[in-house]
């Protein structure tokens, strides 16, 4: 290779990495402000080790080189919450990938059943055509627009109530899942800054929706700021 080619190679490499530099400081500055305006702490780097403490939950035990980043940490809406970025590394060599998406957690001091509420994607309509269980419900678009699971299909529904269904039709893309003693809260991709706070008040509003007799059936404890309790991180 020519030795022009070489040096235009490395400057452009260089801009590259500066450019991704810039990007990501001023994405931790909007999450900073995020904190500030939500009351929150802010951490750059994973203060709770949460790849090891979340290992027990499938979306963070994918792959390998596992590590949080962003924390955003405290309490919102009279609950723990604790939103971050993730970042898992699947093969090596040539066939090392990178993937990144951002969560967010709270903790739960209840025993409520495993349930898990997402868009339905091109591979689950596959799924249907081979038989897997996909859990429906009265409302077609519904059952057609979320792919929902449960260990315990009562749950479900006191979850999935008309009203729940029509506010989750109306803002789709969430996954969102009662799972290892947490609710989370993901998508496939980062979220922008802004989304860290539609997360937050997406939560509050979907807990509120959940009707009292689920709460009270599941025997979560009392405790929390304003009525139900959450516990740490």
């Amino acid at each position: 290779m020519p030795p022009f080619l070489i040096i235009l190679f490395l400057v452009v490499a260089a801009v590259a990495v500066y450019l991704g530099w810039l990007w990501e400081k001023k994405r931790r500055e909007a999450l900073f402000q995020i904190a500030q305006l939500t009351g929150l702490s802010f951490d750059p780097r994973d203060p709770f080790n949460l790849p090891a403490r979340l290992g027990h939950i499938d979306a963070f035990n994918r792959g390998h080189s596992q590590e949080a980043s962003n924390v955003l940490h405290g309490e919102y809406g009279g609950r723990q919450v604790v939103a971050f970025d993730y970042r898992y590394v699947t093969g090596s060599g040539k066939n090392r990938h990178t993937y990144h998406f951002s969560a967010c957690l709270h903790p739960l001091e209840c025993r409520f059943p495993g349930l898990a509420i997402r868009p339905e994607g091109l591979l689950d309509k596959v799924g249907d055509f081979l038989g897997f269980e996909d859990i429906d419900f009265e409302s077609d678009e519904f059952s057609r627009s979320f792919r929902v699971k449960s260990d315990n299909r009562k749950f479900a529904y006191d979850v999935c109530h008309p009203q729940m269904m029509e506010w989750l039709l109306a803002d789709r893309g969430w996954h969102l899942e009662f799972t290892g003693g947490y609710f989370v809260l993901t998508t496939d991709r980062r979220w922008t800054p802004e989304m860290f706070r539609a997360a937050f008040d997406f939560t509050v509003k979907f807990f509120d929706m959940i009707p009292e007799f689920v709460w009270k059936q599941y025997g979560e404890k009392e405790g929390m700021t304003g009525g139900r309790g959450g516990g740490e991180i």
